[in-house]
């Protein structure tokens, strides 16, 4: 029976709340192969990576099975989403750490209390060149950003299968979504050890989202490192997977004893009396995101001229991974030409690419997660981000807002000859 288009997404809703994640897989190839002519390529490969990701889903919970009916020390635990709650007395005394006790195993801390601010206009914060093509879908509204907090959990457990299906659980089997691995924010169940050891507290960051991913593990695992000053400098720091050695580079910069860290494979056997669990950042970013780590980079150069041999136009290249634009030995080329570097971020350490980012005056990139170093650059910079022509999103756009950049959507098809016609530094650059 032919599936209505309307009806396509509910119905895949309805399915994964149920964790009934064979018959979304049915339903997804049904739909592919009813729709096969009428699917323009974006829809097709969004329907393709929906169908991979249930694939391993499925994947997921059979291993969990197997696993669990072969050792009796692991269990299968069904967890609750507890990120959506809302009837949180929110208070604030002196600006220090209030708890709210929720019931009796969570808590949360609020740091302070910001008002609620709607960006739903926020692009008029952006300066837009009049040469500039943005796509209107850029332009949608954003919703408030919500309170900094952290949840404390009392008696909590991490998940026992590490890779993307981290988390960490309380006494009554709850978790949040916000804080763990792309999997577990779907799983529902989890693997978990029967509790064999002990730890009287705990400082547990943000699993990312992926932890293979720079954005990822920088703006969520590494900024739940904000609030560790405020607390006793004994208690222990839990950690995801540390792919791109950052937490060496900011323990050395926040002045953190780097004996503190540990990994959260270690602790899948142990039972944690109190998890302060930091939260993740707002996902368009905000002021606050952007000072934390500003104000990190001040801490290592009190002077800013300190940094004035770094490149002020920079080109961030992907010619040497498999994800190279199929143009850009062309594209380099030209932009050299016109005074920019080329940066490999691969080869930088982080703290390199500190220094480089807070110097810039335009970047050209692709979109990515390298842009995530934008971070780290000054009001009023330009950006040129590349975008192929099935798959653009307005991220960074607006993200940045809150630092004023000049912001240039580039689509390009695979040839790079680009829709619009580009401005760089008082010249004209066509068809690239």
């Amino acid at each position: 029976m032919p599936i209505e288009p309307q009806n396509f997404t509910a119905e895949i809703d309805r399915l994964l709340r149920a964790s009934n994640f064979e018959d979304a897989v049915s339903l997804i190839e049904s739909f592919k192969s009813q729709s096969l002519n009428s699917l323009d390529t974006s829809d097709f490969l969004r329907l393709t990576r929906s169908e991979a990701y249930l694939k391993r889903m499925m994947d997921y919970h059979r291993d969990v099975r197997e696993a669990a009916d072969s050792d009796d020390q692991l269990e299968i635990v069904f967890l609750a989403d507890i990120d959506a709650t809302n009837d949180i007395d929110k208070c604030v005394i002196d600006n220090k750490f209030v708890l709210t006790d929720i019931d009796d195993s969570t808590m949360y801390v609020f740091p302070r209390l910001s008002d609620e601010i709607c960006y739903s206009d926020s692009v008029k914060n952006i300066k837009i060149d009049t040469c500039s093509t943005i796509p209107t879908s850029f332009f949608r509204p954003v919703p408030k950003y919500r309170d900094d907090r952290i949840a404390v959990f009392k008696n909590a457990r991490l998940s026992y299968i590490s890779g993307s299906t981290k988390t960490i659980f309380d006494q009554n089997c709850r978790f949040m979504p916000s804080r763990s691995n792309y999997m577990a924010r779907r799983a529902g169940s989890f693997l978990a050890q029967r509790s064999t050891a002990e730890l009287d507290c705990a400082y547990v960051l943000p699993f990312p989202y992926s932890s293979r991913n720079y954005y990822h593990t920088l703006s969520e695992m590494i900024y739940g490192l904000r609030f560790v000053n405020d607390i006793p400098d004994y208690i222990p720091i839990v950690h995801d997977e540390d792919h791109f050695n950052l937490l060496s580079t900011y323990s050395d910069l926040l002045g953190i004893d780097r004996n503190r860290l540990i990994n959260s494979a270690k602790l899948t056997g142990t039972l944690i009396r109190t998890a302060i669990l930091p939260d993740s950042p707002a996902f368009y970013w905000d002021d606050k995101f952007f000072n934390y780590f500003r104000s990190i980079l001040r801490s290592k150069y009190s002077n800013v001229d300190e940094l004035s041999n770094s490149p002020k136009y920079v080109y961030i290249s992907r010619s040497r991974s498999d994800r190279s634009l199929p143009f850009e030995e062309d594209l380099e080329l030209k932009l050299k030409r016109l005074g920019f570097s080329i940066v490999h971020a691969q080869e930088f350490s982080h703290l390199q690419q500190m220094e480089l980012f807070s110097g810039v005056e335009i970047v050209v990139a692709p979109h990515g997660a390298g842009l995530t170093n934008l971070v780290f650059a000054p009001e009023g910079f330009t950006l040129y981000e590349i975008f192929d022509a099935n798959y653009f999103m307005p991220d960074f756009f607006l993200r940045l807002h809150h630092i004023k950049a000049n912001y240039h959507c580039v689509i390009s098809d695979e040839s790079g000859k680009y829709i619009e016609e580009l401005d760089i530094t008082e010249m004209s650059i066509q068809n690239l």
